[in-house]
């Protein structure tokens, strides 16, 4: 999720591509802070980096800073697992 407009959110995926190499598959969320209250809803503390596990039915599975709370598990099976695995463990959320 981008907490920016959808220009700025654009703008910075394309430089993640192609200076970093980094492939983004899934889609991104754009919810300017300005204009809807998703941010707020989710992240109600406001902090950066953060994340928000959803599952298929959009119920929230885990929540926190990136580094906290469930991040280093989920961090942990993101990188012991082939892409095919890796996949299929994220669809079972979605």
């Amino acid at each position: 999720m981008s907490d920016t407009g959808a220009n700025e959110t654009y703008a910075w995926i394309t430089l993640l591509q192609q200076e970093d190499k980094i492939a983004i598959t899934m889609p991104i969320l754009v919810a300017p802070r300005l204009s809807t209250s998703l941010v707020m809803t989710y992240n109600p503390r406001g902090l950066t980096p953060y994340y928000c596990l959803l599952d298929a039915k959009g119920i929230v599975q885990s929540r926190g800073p990136v580094g906290m709370g469930d991040w280093p598990t989920l961090e942990h099976e993101w990188q012991s697992t082939s892409g095919s695995k890796r996949l299929s463990r994220l669809n079972q959320y979605w």
